[in-house]
């Protein structure tokens, strides 16, 4: 099976959410789908895009065929699970440099600054996660570097209102699990594909 012909392959490679891939798998020939589905290329895909291509089968009454082992590492959604860890983890190591070195003017300023944008990405995850689960992938990550900028240059007076109005936006935003979260290349990538199909 050749990926780079398969227009719902190209969108899964490009990281888009299942469910906008959703669509493009409902059109797919069940002889593709099967094909992706035994060779269970799990280091490439992750496993919700295989649980989408066996409910597609299942739901044309096809009978789901055995996978090849695969013994490598899985490939997982990535999470902002680990953001404020990494945070923490820097926020501590310049409280302790600053205990330290206490009259050290420079590592006081950028300690300031660290801890600012620690806790303007903490306030930033609200509105981050509202607006991605709601599709807004591209407005998601500006509400997160908004909150951490502002954070950094004026601290919470800054990006605590900050994240608080970009939480009430993300809220009256209307869900949309397509449009936005396709970036620029994979429009180019869905857009291809469609003229593609309208060419044969």
């Amino acid at each position: 099976m050749e990926k780079s012909e398969i227009g719902w392959v190209n969108l899964a490679l490009a990281k888009l959410p299942v469910e906008a891939i959703k669509p493009e798998l409902n059109d797919a020939p069940t002889e593709e789908l099967l094909s992706f589905w035994k060779e269970n290329k799990r280091d490439q895909f992750a496993d919700d895009l295989f649980d989408a291509v066996r409910e597609t089968l299942q739901a044309r009454n096809v009978q789901i065929p055995d996978q090849q082992p695969f013994t490598g590492k899985k490939k997982g959604r990535k999470t902002e699970a680990g953001l404020p860890i990494i945070g923490i983890i820097i926020y501590f190591v310049f409280e302790e440099l600053g205990q330290r070195y206490p009259d050290s003017f420079i590592l006081e300023l950028i300690s300031t600054i660290v801890t600012g944008c620690f806790f303007g990405i903490l306030l930033g995850l609200i509105p981050y996660f509202i607006a991605k689960t709601k599709g807004h992938i591209r407005f998601s990550r500006v509400s997160i570097s908004v909150c951490a900028i502002s954070g950094a240059l004026l601290g919470l007076f800054a990006s605590g209102p900050m994240a608080f109005v970009l939480t009430i936006i993300a809220l009256l935003r209307k869900k949309n699990p397509q449009q936005e979260t396709v970036e620029p290349t994979k429009e180019n990538l869905l857009s291809e594909d469609t003229s593609g199909k309208a060419s044969v």
